[in-house]
């Protein structure tokens, strides 16, 4: 719920709010060890950070997502992360 919020916000530019709740959102995926979540919330983080032309921050979390998917197999958001 709250990686779809941070994304609502992302759509809005609204960079600050979307950070806050990816945040959450990867605090929650930890704490119950969700990698599928993890992986989803990276990528989306990665996206924000190359819609505002920080592409090496964006790199670092497509990376962090890409080396989820690749742990656990998750073809579909695997090629979200490339």
């Amino acid at each position: 719920l709250y990686s779809s919020i941070g994304r609502l916000f992302t759509d809005q530019s609204d960079t600050v709010n979307a950070i806050k709740y990816y945040n959450k959102s990867l605090d929650i995926a930890y704490s119950i060890d969700h990698k599928w979540l993890m992986s989803i919330t990276y990528n989306r983080l990665g996206n924000l950070h190359k819609k505002n032309s920080k592409y090496d921050t964006a790199l670092y979390y497509y990376n962090k997502a890409l080396e989820i998917n690749k742990n656990k197999g998750y073809t579909i958001t695997l090629m979200t992360s490339i």
